[in-house]
């Protein structure tokens, strides 16, 4: 998914993954969510299978009704955010959006730092690799495509595709799953040096139950811990990514501040980021 992108995207689309496997979430570690027993209704559906293959994820018979389950998370924000740095003697500070249009500024956005591998596809197009964890049970490599564009007073990161990679298995997972993230930022100037910064982080996942013991249960027994978990994710997370950007906005202002300063010591020509 919380394309999240930024400090959001990575670790909460990993997050989100990783509570779908039978060890994962704090329902299934507790046992019971919603009135099921999902450790009884989980022992009965390994019992279905050989001894031999039980580290297989049990799949339900396909029908012509197929469960889907339809998740949802949105959060909105307002913050004030602090400009620094000095352009030449006009003593403005930089702008928001020429930090955004460098590369620093792109892997904040895209929080790098969280992503196993990242590959430039086009000017604001990345391809990110996450860490591999369990989504239903099957070890994946969750892969998403993520688009940033920026405009003067407003940044857009929206993934365009979400896959996963991995054994035979994961091509059943990727035939049954979808997603879509949205993160916004739009700001307005507050006097010189600050800004009033607004934030909106839209997340929806849709995915065919198909394993057990989840297809024994109401398709209410999924979604409602699943919209609980992916809620708790933005809450958590959003917050995390917004003071991330600050940062990393502050320390490549100081660097760029530092290093015009040392050009102009040196008599060299000065290039400054727009």
């Amino acid at each position: 998914m919380v394309s999240l992108a930024g400090k959001f995207c990575a670790p909460s689309w990993r997050e989100l993954f990783s509570h779908w496997g039978p060890r994962g979430g704090a329902e299934l570690r507790q046992g019971k969510s919603n009135g099921h027993d999902w450790q009884r209704l989980r022992r009965m559906s390994l019992k279905q299978l050989p001894s031999a293959g039980r580290h297989v994820v049990a799949t339900a018979e396909s029908t012509d009704e197929a469960k889907i389950a339809n998740l949802s998370a949105s959060k909105s924000s307002v913050s004030r955010f602090t400009l620094s740095g000095n352009v030449e003697a006009s003593g403005k500070p930089y702008a928001l959006s020429s930090f955004l249009r460098q590369p620093a500024g792109r892997e904040s956005m895209l929080n790098a730092r969280a992503l196993r591998k990242i590959e430039p596809l086009e000017d604001d197009l990345y391809r990110c690799y996450l860490g591999t964890t369990e989504f239903f049970g099957i070890a994946v490599t969750p892969v998403i495509d993520l688009q940033v564009t920026v405009a003067d007073s407003d940044c857009l990161v929206e993934m365009l595709s979400c896959r996963f990679e991995g054994s035979n298995q994961v091509h059943e997972i990727n035939r049954r799953f979808s997603a879509s993230l949205s993160n916004r930022l739009h700001w307005e100037p507050m006097g010189s040096r600050q800004l009033l910064l607004k934030n909106d982080v839209n997340l929806s996942v849709s995915l065919e139950v198909f394993t057990l013991p989840f297809t024994m249960l109401p398709i209410s027994a999924v979604e409602v811990p699943g919209n609980t978990l992916l809620q708790a994710l933005l809450e958590r997370l959003v917050p995390l990514f917004l003071q991330q950007l600050k940062d990393d906005y502050t320390a490549w202002a100081s660097t760029v501040s530092k290093n015009a300063n040392r050009m102009e010591t040196n008599g060299a020509p000065l290039h400054h980021p727009s």
